[in-house]
């Protein structure tokens, strides 16, 4: 996946930081190397571009994931099932979506993904009783996710079931682009479930929305 697969796929990163890579962008080089800089991009417009977006301000994380997610689904998603490895957990995603399984992670995205405008979902196990926070550095590092920042991690219940979970927001930088990301930790019921998914700056409000709806539809196999 160079979890492109996973990030916009994707979506977002580093709630409490653990494991991502906290380096900041780089700082404008000096006056004095600007010619070799400049001569640089010039033979290469994809590093003028990556440089361009890195040079962006850094979005703070946003307050999103208990919000959207600490609420029933409106109606049953419909769509192609996407069981998460090692759980007795599934979820519902889009027909059009394309579902993969990598070691123990699920990866679900649009089939073109990754588009400018796509999102992403990733999800795997943890073991019972265990703190999954360290599943972040896992895939920060797969993915190649830097300069992550999480919010703290809020009670919600998700899905139809209601089942009780920890949720954050974050914000993390690929490939010189930022996601805005979140994550979702729900234990127990032969779940032990962490789930994260991450969205572009592009990413329309519809896409946004189905998103949301996929981690929502989280249920038990039946």
């Amino acid at each position: 996946m160079k979890n492109s697969a996973v990030i916009a796929i994707v979506v977002s990163a580093g709630l409490l930081a653990i494991g991502c890579d906290e380096k900041k962008p780089a700082a404008p080089a000096a006056s004095s190397a600007a010619p070799k800089a400049t001569a640089a991009a010039s033979a290469n417009p994809s590093a003028t571009a990556s440089a361009s977006a890195a040079a962006k301000a850094k979005p703070a994380p946003k307050s999103q994931a208990k919000a959207k997610l600490d609420k029933k689904p409106d109606a049953p998603m419909q769509g192609a099932t996407a069981t998460i490895p090692g759980t007795n957990g599934v979820f519902t995603v889009p027909a059009k979506w394309k579902t993969e399984t990598h070691g123990d992670w699920m990866v679900s995205a649009p089939p073109n993904a990754p588009e400018k405008e796509d999102v992403g979902v990733a999800a795997t196990h943890y073991a019972k009783g265990d703190d999954p926070t360290h599943k972040l550095g896992e895939l920060a590092k797969a993915a190649q996710l830097t300069d992550c920042e999480w919010k703290s991690p809020e009670d919600a219940t998700l899905g139809a079931d209601d089942f009780p979970a920890k949720v954050a927001d974050g914000v993390c930088m690929q490939d010189g682009k930022w996601y805005d990301v979140m994550y979702a930790m729900i234990p127990g019921d032969d779940l032990n479930v962490f789930v994260f998914a991450a969205e572009p700056e592009e990413a329309t409000p519809a896409a946004s929305d189905e998103l949301v709806n996929v981690i929502r539809s989280l249920h038990k196999k039946k």
